[in-house]
């Protein structure tokens, strides 16, 4: 998905945030122009209008976006979501979004 222009990548990341529950995980990291790795978290596609649900389970397809409104509500109104910055570091993550590890 390297020098992607058309969508495609957006589209990867949509279809692979139905497969994680947790709205803070990072699904990837992606490169900046000024050779910066960017967090792309998973409540970045949450709050997506295309957003089909959380897939993995027999939970309602809607618990990922419930955890979203009950922890932040502003980020479904319109405007209301903004990703990490460019430059955000991953202590500066934990310590603004309360984003943790991953534990396996």
């Amino acid at each position: 998905l390297r020098n992607n222009y058309g969508g495609v990548i957006q589209e990867a990341m949509l279809t692979a945030s139905t497969l994680l529950r947790d709205p803070h995980s990072v699904l990837c990291y992606t490169l900046n122009s000024r050779g910066g790795f960017k967090p792309q978290e998973n409540m970045e596609y949450i709050v997506d209008p295309k957003y089909p649900g959380y897939l993995l389970s027999s939970e309602s397809s809607t618990v990922a976006r419930d955890q979203v409104r009950r922890e932040h509500p502003e980020y479904l109104e319109d405007g209301g979501w903004s990703s990490p910055t460019s430059y955000a570091s991953l202590k500066e993550l934990r310590m603004t979004r309360g984003i943790k590890p991953a534990h396996l």
